[in-house]
């Protein structure tokens, strides 16, 4: 018997532990480093760069949310599209582009490190959904889990690596 997928997966434990963690890096680097500022930047570089990611994060979200639904709803396996490059990419989209370029927007030091832990709970919890998939998909699942990474897209290099 296969369980019932979940729309949402993760993405609300994922949400409330990064939301949890951002607020604490928020208030870490207003105690600690009074309030220090990304160093290596100017100010106009860094909002120009985090408008930019923050962009490019929602065209990929919304238009990932639209596959999404599409293939959900007729319950079928997603690998086209942006799913065909990342297996994830509601998850990479948020991760990689919009919180980043939100840093860079607010340019406060420690919120670099909230992409970071929101990566690495993103590991940890991905399993659970991976598992649901492949008790729903599986064979399918495992090949397109065998050919295309979690969050981040192979590369050239390491395609040849990998073979």
């Amino acid at each position: 018997m296969t369980k019932k997928r979940n729309r949402f997966g993760i993405g609300p434990l994922w949400a409330i532990i990064a939301i949890c963690y951002s607020v604490i890096a928020i208030y870490l680097n207003r105690l600690l480093l009074y309030n220090k500022s990304i160093p290596f930047l100017s100010v106009s570089i860094l909002h120009t760069i985090g408008i930019f990611l923050i962009v490019a994060g929602l065209l990929l979200f919304i238009k990932s949310i639209i596959l999404f639904n599409k293939a959900y709803n007729s319950k079928v396996l997603l690998t086209k599209g942006m799913y065909g490059i990342i297996r994830h990419p509601l998850y990479a989209s948020i991760t990689i582009l919009i919180v980043p370029g939100c840093v860079l927007l607010l340019n406060k030091f420690m919120g670099l490190t909230v992409p970071i832990i929101m990566y690495i709970t993103f590991r940890l919890l991905i399993g659970k959904e991976e598992k649901l998939l492949i008790n729903n998909f599986g064979e399918e699942y495992l090949k397109y889990k065998k050919n295309v990474n979690a969050m981040f897209p192979k590369t050239r290099f390491r395609t040849l690596i990998d073979k």
